[in-house]
């Protein structure tokens, strides 16, 4: 709505107002030497609010609306004249009329209205006298109005800035959250969410909507808020929480609590939880760690293994040369054959353990996984080893060929290695997942892998088996990371065995879906 419809609306409502209130006093009102009855004045009130309200179905300017007040100045000349003049009781509208001006115009209008105002009076009362009292009452509420008027006017003035300062202060509030590369969720003083950044709402994968309200333990089940409240050095340090999201994956997110206080009194009156997923990061940490102590180990194991090699061959040569001897007894024949046997084994292993730390050289080139996939199935129909075991395995695959950067002799090795330690491991049922990008899963339903054996799980002579070397799935590890695949172990693996079960992930350099 216009300024100019608000006034014309305003004196519309006046003028019926007005004509209500003459109707019911009109009874009452003492007309000295009026001219008129007042029958006849309620009709020319009548007259002139029709004349009013059919005023506001008229576009008017500025201009106009000053002129439209000078005719309210003129119309209550005219009543004032037909009720008594000096003696009229409609002598009042002439300070109400000066009393608007300074509120609806601003300015010089505002003192034209108050100069109509002391104008018309004296044209209604004449020019004794007796109109200096209405003149002096006029222009002491016109300048009431005024000063109210340029009061209010600062007054507004004032709201508008401290409003527009409010709203820039909301809108850099809502970019700062909307920029700070961490998740942050406010919480209140009772542990409800009442903010989620845009972030945090990614990381988390929810809408803020979806959240606002709930309890923050719903939200994530592992925050301990009573801790940030009765501790206060825990909101300085950065703790690791797990989170699983709504795609069932399990996230790290590390995590700060803030308390947030009120700068009066000090009382807590909620928390700031800051968090970011280091899901990759710890991965890679772990990764970094476990290739700085194999690295370590190697170069220790290296040396080690040259040093037992030489006096080996000595032993196992001079075993040799005694059990050609004649006149030796059976039980010193069969002392000198466990010798042999137990050097021969000594040797292969040492040879093994050579391999693991010996640096890889690979010839790296473009083939398909699914082709060699197939090649070590054909192996593994031939091989004893798992003949004996009796587990099922099954291969799923796509029909097209998944051409990846990599060593055939390598990669069979690796995938032999994971379905036999699958088997040994107690499976009973072995499937070879194969996807269109290049990753390869080796998944059973055996009793599955705890948490501490899967820190140590690629470290050299580590093994849970009784005859096992612990070797296996530390030269893998080394194959793969020369080759520059990445591994990941899942255990245990619900979504492909009801209890227990592993999930080997190989994700190859250089895949490509052909």
């Amino acid at each position: 709505m216009s300024e100019s419809s608000r006034v014309l609306g305003f004196r519309g409502l006046f003028y019926v107002f007005f004509l209500i209130l003459l109707g019911w006093i009109a009874p009452n009102i003492v007309l000295d030497g009026a001219p008129f009855r007042e029958s006849q004045i309620f009709l020319i009130a009548s007259i002139i609010t029709l004349g009013q309200l059919l005023s506001l179905f008229v576009p008017l300017s500025t201009s106009s609306l000053l002129g439209l007040f000078f005719c309210d100045a003129a119309l209550f000349t005219v009543l004032v004249r037909v009720s008594g003049g000096s003696a009229s009781p409609f002598l009042v509208l002439f300070p109400i009329l000066s009393a608007l001006g300074p509120i609806i115009f601003r300015g010089k209008l505002s003192f034209a209205i108050i100069g109509a105002g002391v104008f018309f009076s004296g044209l209604a009362m004449g020019w004794g006298l007796g109109v200096v009292g209405v003149w002096v009452a006029i222009l002491a509420v016109g300048a009431l109005s005024f000063y109210l008027s340029r009061l209010l006017q600062r007054t507004d003035f004032a709201l508008v800035r401290s409003e527009t300062a409010r709203r820039r202060l909301e809108n850099l509030q809502k970019v700062i959250l909307a920029n700070i590369p961490s998740g942050l969720v406010s919480i209140d003083s009772e542990g409800r969410v009442i903010q989620v950044n845009q972030v945090g709402s990614r990381i988390l994968g929810v809408r803020e909507e979806a959240v606002l309200h709930r309890p923050i333990s719903d939200l994530v089940p592992g925050l301990n808020l009573e801790a940030a409240h009765t501790h206060p050095g825990l909101e300085r340090s950065r703790e690791v929480v797990d989170y699983m999201n709504s795609q069932g994956h399990l996230l790290k997110l590390g995590f700060s609590l803030a308390r947030l206080k009120d700068p009066e009194d000090q009382s807590i009156i909620g928390t700031l939880f800051v968090f970011q997923d280091l899901t990759h990061v710890l991965k890679m940490e772990d990764d970094l760690r476990m290739s700085e102590k194999l690295a370590a180990i190697g170069k220790l194991a290296a040396g080690i293994a040259h040093e037992i090699r030489n006096p080996l061959a000595g032993i196992s040569g001079s075993a040799q040369l005694l059990a050609g001897s004649a006149g030796l007894h059976s039980e010193d024949k069969q002392l000198l054959n466990i010798i042999q046997r137990e050097s021969t084994r000594l040797d292969a292993l040492i040879t093994e353990f050579l391999e693991y730390v010996r640096p890889q050289k690979l010839d790296l080139k473009s083939l398909d996984l699914l082709e060699v996939t197939r090649q070590c199935f054909e192996s593994l129909n031939v091989n004893s080893k798992w003949v004996q075991l009796g587990c099922e395995l099954s291969l799923s695959a796509p029909d097209s060929p998944v051409r990846i950067q990599g060593e055939p002799n390598k990669i069979t090795q690796v995938l032999l290695n994971f379905i036999l330690n699958s088997g040994q491991a107690g499976a009973k049922r072995v499937e070879v997942f194969v996807t269109p990008n290049g990753i390869l899963e080796v998944r059973d339903d055996g009793s599955g892998i705890t948490p501490a054996n899967r820190k140590r799980l690629f470290e050299p002579f580590f093994t849970t088996k009784d005859k096992g070397t612990g070797l296996g799935l530390a030269v893998s590890y080394k194959v793969l990371e020369a080759m520059g695949a990445r591994i990941e172990v899942e255990s245990p693996a619900p979504d492909f065995c009801e209890k227990g079960g592993s999930i080997f992930r190989i994700s190859f350099l250089g895949s490509e879906k052909s």
